[in-house]
């Protein structure tokens, strides 16, 4: 039952070498994904039921650890790649990469810069006031309001369009930063992971050998 369970710890490795081969054209990244994390938890089970839940050999039970925290942060990577991403993709109207995303809030600048020195005097207020806090939002953090309203009984009635124009781009930017945010920290986030699962795949590689080995040549119970 070990040696099963060791085969199925392999047999994980699979979905690495799909991943770094698209060649592989057999099933999809995605499914190859679920079925890593399936053979995962499967080779937990029968690893438990194995080890008898006894713990004398200390190399058998680092392995064991390791292998519990491969497989639950397997898990958690599970939801983090392939079902966060689904939610947010129905929920918003376009998924961006943070190059794009940031283009566009560069090109907004632009566009509003020109609007408000074209117009100036409370179109300038408001680019000093809303726009230019806007643009201070650090990357992750949610940015200040863009709420215009504070400043419409100012704009003259041959002004009103520009200035609804410069209201929609303000709340555009403030969507961009918020999308920006949201994927820098989901960015943060697959990080930390991967500085979890990756060492505990090693370790729970090298110390489940040295378990085998131990048993195999040397008769170490």
């Amino acid at each position: 039952m070990g040696l099963l369970g060791f085969a199925l710890i392999l047999g994980t490795l699979a979905y690495k070498l799909r991943k770094g081969w698209p060649r592989i054209m057999v099933s999809t990244l995605e499914e190859w994904l679920y079925f890593h994390v399936v053979i995962g938890v499967l080779s937990l089970f029968l690893v438990i039921g194995h080890s008898g839940f006894h713990l004398g050999n200390k190399t058998a039970v680092l392995a064991l650890i390791f292998l519990a925290v491969t497989v639950l942060s397997g898990v958690a990577g599970l939801f983090l790649l392939y079902f966060l991403p689904r939610f947010q993709a129905r929920h918003e109207v376009a998924v961006l990469i943070p190059s794009d995303l940031c283009r566009r809030i560069s090109r907004l600048h632009e566009e509003i810069s020109e609007l408000c020195s074209e117009k100036g005097g409370v179109f300038l207020e408001v680019f000093n006031d809303l726009v230019i806090p806007l643009y201070k939002t650090e990357v992750g953090e949610d940015p200040p309001s863009a709420d215009v309203s504070p400043w419409a009984d100012k704009i003259p009635q041959g002004d009103q369009e520009s200035f609804m124009a410069l209201a929609a781009k303000a709340e555009e930017v403030h969507d961009l930063f918020v999308l920006l945010g949201r994927n820098m920290r989901f960015r943060w986030l697959i990080r930390g992971w991967l500085l979890l699962h990756v060492p505990s795949t090693i370790g729970l590689i090298v110390f489940s050998l040295v378990h085998i080995i131990s048993m195999t040549w040397y008769g170490v119970p």
